[in-house]
Parts: C-alpha cells; sequence; structure tokens
C-alpha cells in the first residue's frame, strides 16, 4: 500500500547567471499539475515549493520528504562540471543533482537547466490559461489510480534531465521548452479519451519528438537509474474532466503506436525542410 507521496519543487535565481522571469511559473504550473487528477491527484500540503532557496533549505527540505514516492522538479541555471557532473545553481552555492535524493523508495529527480560546460543560462516560464490544471481533486479514483501505478513500480532512483551533457537548455518569456513540451504533451493526450498510466520515459520520448518536430536541437535524456518503463508521471482519462469530447476507448499500445507514427511524420518533415 503506498501510504506517503512527497513532492520538492524548486526555482532559483542565481548570481552564476541573467535573471530568470518565468521560473516561478515553472514551479507553480507544475504544482498544479501534481494536484490535478492527471499528476494523480497530490495533497497539497504534500508538495513543498522553494523559491530562491539557500542550499541548506533545498538539503534539508529534501531530507524531510521522504516518502514511498518522491518526485523533485527544479528549474534554474545549471552546467555540467569538468568531473562530468550535473550542477544545479542555486542562489547561494551549488549542489548536483544526486544531491536531492533522499532516502525514498521511488524517487525521480527532473532539473530544467542548461548543462553546457561552464555556466550557461537556463530557462524559465509557462504562463499557460489557468484552466489547463487548476482543477484539483483531492482524494479521487485518480489518486487511487496512481498509487496502484505506483506500488507495480519497483524500488530506484532516476534523474532525467531537460536537455543533454554539454548542451544549453533553451526557452523564451513564453517558457522552457523542455517543460512546456512535455506538459504539453499530457494535456493533449488528456484530449483524446483514452484511459491509461503515462511512464516518464514514455512521456519525454513524445517530448523530444514534439520538440523536434518544432525545430529545437534540445535532446532531453535519462542520466541516472535503470529501467524507469513502469515509473509512473501521469494519468489520463476522460473522467477527469468531464467537459471533453469521449471518444471511443484506446489502449495504450494503440495510442502510442499513433503518437510514435505522428511523431515519426513530424520527424521526417523537419528532416526534408532542413534537406531543401
Amino acid at each position: 500500500m503506498i501510504h506517503q507521496r512527497k513532492a520538492v519543487l524548486i526555482a532559483s535565481q542565481s548570481p552564476k547567471g541573467d535573471y530568470l522571469p518565468g521560473i516561478g511559473k515553472d514551479v507553480d504550473n507544475f504544482k498544479h499539475f501534481l494536484l490535478s487528477p492527471n499528476g494523480g491527484a497530490m495533497h497539497s500540503a504534500d508538495v513543498t515549493v522553494l523559491k530562491d532557496p539557500s542550499c541548506q533549505q533545498v538539503k534539508d527540505a529534501c531530507q524531510r520528504a521522504d516518502a514511498d514516492f518522491y518526485q523533485v522538479y527544479v528549474s534554474s541555471h545549471g552546467y555540467t562540471n569538468y568531473c562530468n557532473e550535473r550542477v544545479i545553481c542555486l542562489t547561494d552555492g551549488d549542489l548536483l543533482d544526486v544531491d536531492l535524493f533522499n532516502d525514498s523508495d521511488r524517487q525521480t529527480v527532473i532539473p530544467d537547466a542548461c548543462r553546457k560546460r561552464p555556466e550557461g543560462a537556463a530557462i524559465g516560464g509557462i504562463p499557460w490559461p489557468q484552466e489547463k490544471w487548476k482543477y484539483a481533486t483531492g482524494d479521487s479514483a485518480a489518486r487511487d489510480w496512481f498509487d496502484s501505478a505506483i506500488q507495480a513500480c519497483p524500488y530506484g532512483e532516476w534523474i532525467f534531465h531537460g536537455t543533454a551533457t554539454n548542451t544549453f537548455a533553451f526557452g523564451s518569456d513564453d517558457g522552457g521548452i523542455f517543460t512546456n513540451s512535455l506538459l504539453d504533451v499530457i494535456y493533449d493526450l488528456q484530449q483524446t479519451g483514452a484511459h491509461e498510466y503515462l511512464s516518464l520515459p514514455f512521456l519525454i520520448q513524445q517530448a523530444a519528438i514534439r520538440m523536434a518536430a518544432e525545430g529545437s536541437r534540445q535532446v532531453p535524456e535519462q542520466v541516472w537509474g535503470g529501467d524507469a518503463s513502469l515509473l509512473p508521471f501521469a494519468i489520463i482519462s476522460p473522467e477527469f474532466i468531464p467537459r471533453i469530447v469521449r471518444r471511443p476507448h484506446q489502449t495504450q499500445t494503440e495510442t502510442s503506436k499513433a503518437l510514435f507514427a505522428l511523431g515519426g511524420l513530424a520527424l521526417g518533415l523537419y528532416a526534408l525542410s532542413k534537406i531543401e
């Protein structure tokens, strides 16, 4: 039985880089997603939001968040150092992405920050329409379904970065490319009328296809942990938003095949445009 879920969301400026105008919006939207049925209907009290925290405040918050299922999201400046370690920049110093782990059974760290050598700018800000995620339901069938998905997931530690090593994380005032793509993929899938669990690797792959189709060279990647195919990140169902149009039920395989086909077509068109 899943007793506790915890999340720590970090938005941080840093004297090492330019001002990031949208990082507060990033974590606010990520929190709204976690509280929504699509994010598994987390309790608000179980989500800690840190804006411009010190290194010690981050460490303390992460250690207090020990749970059956623990998630960390970071929107900040970052870089890859010359020891090939992935660094998150905070107001008073730096932490490695692995410093955000605690003793939880299942834990995932998702930084949206640069990994360029030396330090480079990160991105921030996703000004979505509020109606996309602001429909938290508290205890509901969605929370029970997500707990079931967590139970089926083996214990482990995973880190997924929004960009590859020695590359920048791009964005604008309209939002970070990776975070925007990741959450927009879930939103689009919600509109299909399907009912299924969505693993984080699957969604990362779909976000990468979306980013490439839009002309981005930024490629998200898993940098820590083994097989994460059973690591849940979202669930979709027509029941979550009653106003959406219900369509015939699709299995996860059918939905995935359709998405891969569309993604392949988009990548092909993008490649042809570059050849021309």
